[in-house]
């Protein structure tokens, strides 16, 4: 029912009620038309996100190792004689420390890059006589370089210069890096068991400079991180298919039940 208190229609003619309710159903429609497409928008991004976090799940994708199939590995790989084992871009030690539950005789060899983290990785495994830390990284050539320092601890420190991903506020500092063949001419390490590595994108870079030991068949298994930051690094995964088997490689993503070797 129309309220003449609410709308004043008395003081109108016939003409002006009929055009005050043609703009109030106007206005009605517009309004919930509007109501409609905020509705449908907000249904959209709730969608949206239900399906990236299937995906994540259908994936496995996670940081826990025992979600992300990592501690499956090592544990699948405990009766194999593991003798040496390069963590690079150890951060505060933590996949090091997981593995030496595994490999208890094995020789670990870690590098960080960050002097901040690198304090915090000395104190957490100050009494492992089988690990030797490193306080620089490894790439493809050896140097000073100048990398994205995030804080202490940080899991986003990279050496990409143009990196876009990451959003946090972070501090450009210097560090020392090598490559691997030189490591391990350096150390006598002819043979590597297992090579970890996760560096923020810059993951190519650490492979190329193993260029010597891939040469030789002389690192048995790798593990590198793929994700968002490679966009950055303009090295893709097929990229990565290409230098890898090109020395007789086989490479398969890591799921929460182990790896699938396929091809590209």
């Amino acid at each position: 029912m129309w309220s003449t208190r609410t709308f004043k229609l008395e003081n109108y003619s016939y003409k002006s009620k009929k055009k005050y309710k043609s703009h109030f159903f106007y206005l009605l429609f517009d309004n919930v038309w509007k109501f409609h497409i905020r509705r449908r928008e907000v249904m959209k991004q709730i969608l949206y996100k239900l399906a990236k976090k299937y995906i994540k799940y259908y994936e496995g994708f996670s940081y826990n190792f025992n979600k992300n199939g990592e501690q499956y590995v090592l544990k699948s790989l405990s009766n194999f004689p593991i003798k040496t084992v390069f963590d690079v871009g150890a951060n505060t030690g933590e996949w090091s420390k997981l593995a030496a539950g595994y490999f208890n005789e094995a020789d670990f060899h870690l590098f960080e890059l960050s002097e901040s983290t690198f304090i915090t990785l000395e104190k957490g495994i100050e009494s492992k006589t089988n690990f030797r830390l490193n306080n620089h990284g490894l790439s493809n050539s050896s140097g000073i370089v100048t990398y994205q320092d995030y804080g202490t601890n940080s899991g986003l420190n990279s050496i990409l210069q143009d990196v876009s991903y990451h959003k946090s506020d972070y501090e450009n500092k210097e560090g020392l890096v090598t490559t691997g063949d030189e490591y391990c001419l350096k150390h006598k390490i002819e043979q590597i068991d297992i090579l970890k590595i996760d560096v923020e994108g810059a993951e190519n870079m650490v492979l190329e400079g193993f260029s010597q030991m891939l040469e030789k068949q002389a690192i048995n298994i790798i593990q590198f991180e793929y994700g968002y930051t490679h966009a950055d690094a303009h090295y893709l995964i097929k990229d990565f298919y290409k230098f890898l088997n090109g020395f007789g490689y086989k490479l398969g993503p890591l799921k929460k039940r182990g790896g699938y070797i396929h091809g590209f």
